[in-house]
């Protein structure tokens, strides 16, 4: 019996490689400051660190 191969479906992500390259550069900065330069909530910004 042959199953059928499922295809790998990548999340979509509403962060751009610049915002994920600011945040893991500035990871040592507080929520506070890293949501001055990103336009997420503190709370996205924490989940996606």
């Amino acid at each position: 019996m042959k199953q059928s191969q499922r295809k790998l479906v990548a999340p979509t992500s509403e962060w751009t490689i610049e915002q994920d390259i600011y945040l893991i550069e500035n990871s040592a900065l507080n929520l506070n400051e890293l949501c001055k330069h990103l336009p997420y909530t503190e709370d996205q910004i924490r989940q996606r660190k």
